[in-house]
C-alpha cells in the first residue's frame, strides 16, 4: 500500500460511489470478485476498512487496487481521482480503463469451467472433490447476482448458481443426505423463479441432476428409490 503525505481526501473516489449507491463494503466486495486467488494473495483481500483509507486520502491505492477500480467504476484515473489533470498533456494521461464486462464474463466463464468440471468429478465418484469445488465457488457467485451488473450477466450468474445447488442436491441425494438434498433442490428452485419467470431456468435443474444421474449409475444397476426420490423433492418445490 502507497501512504500519501498530505492525506487529502480522495473526493472523487467517493463521489462515484455513492453515484452509484454503493457502501465502502459493497466496493470491496465487488473489488473481491474481480480478483483471482493468486492475486487475492499478491495484494490482500479487499475490505470497507481498506476503501475508507483510500477515500480519506490516509493510503492510496497501489497501480494494482486503481485499475480494479477503474474496472468497477468504468473511470480512468484522473476520474477517479488517482491522477491529477494536466491539461496541457491530456494527450499523454495513461488512462487504466479496461472492459468491465469482459471481466465479469471472463470471470463466469471460468467458474462455468469450474462447475462442468465438478459435475464430471461426481461423475467419476468423486464427491468430495465436486463438494469442495462447488462450496468455494458457490458465495461469490450469489454475491455477484446483487452486484450492478447487465441483466444477462445476471441471469447467467443465476443459472450457475442453480447448476451448484443442482449438483450439490445430487451429491447429498446420492449419499441419502435426503435434507441437505431437499435444502439445495429449494435453493435452485428460488433461484429459478427469480429468473424473470424463465421455463428453461425453472426446470433446467432437474433435467441436469437425471442426465448426470442417469450417467453416473448406467454401469450398475440403480435402485429406483433415487430416481423416484428426486421427482418427490422436485414436485414438493412446484
Amino acid at each position: 500500500m502507497v501512504y500519501d503525505a498530505d492525506r487529502n481526501p480522495n473526493e472523487c473516489l467517493s463521489y462515484h460511489r455513492k453515484l452509484h449507491h454503493w457502501t465502502q463494503e459493497e466496493v470491496a466486495d465487488a473489488l473481491y470478485c474481480l480478483c483471482d486467488e493468486v492475486e487475492l494473495r499478491g495484494h490482500g483481500v479487499p475490505d470497507k476498512n481498506m476503501v475508507s483509507k483510500w477515500e480519506r486520502g490516509k493510503n492510496t491505492p497501489s497501480p494494482f487496487w486503481q485499475k480494479k477500480l477503474c474496472t468497477l467504476f468504468e473511470k480512468n484515473a484522473v476520474e477517479l481521482g488517482f491522477i491529477q489533470p494536466h491539461l496541457d498533456q491530456s494527450s499523454t494521461v495513461i488512462t487504466l480503463v479496461t472492459d468491465i464486462n469482459q471481466a465479469i464474463n471472463e470471470r463466469l466463464d471460468q467458474a462455468e469451467s469450474i462447475i462442468n468440471l465438478s459435475w464430471e468429478a461426481w461423475f467419476a465418484s468423486r464427491p468430495k472433490l465436486a463438494t469442495r469445488e462447488i462450496t468455494k465457488l458457490l458465495p461469490n457467485l450469489e454475491r455477484m447476482i446483487y452486484m450492478p451488473l447487465a441483466t444477462v450477466q445476471v441471469l447467467h450468474t443465476k443459472e450457475l448458481v442453480i447448476r451448484c445447488h443442482g449438483l450439490l442436491g445430487a451429491i447429498y441425494l446420492d449419499a441419502l443426505q435426503n435434507d441437505s438434498a431437499l435444502y439445495h433442490y429449494i435453493q435452485a428452485h428460488k433461484f429459478a423463479e427469480e429468473s424473470k419467470g424463465s421455463e428453461a431456468n425453472e426446470t433446467m435443474f432437474a433435467r441436469d441432476w437425471l442426465y448426470f444421474l442417469d450417467r453416473k449409475y448406467m454401469h450398475r444397476q440403480r435402485t429406483e428409490t433415487n430416481h423416484d426420490l428426486l421427482f418427490s423433492f422436485y414436485f414438493r418445490l412446484r
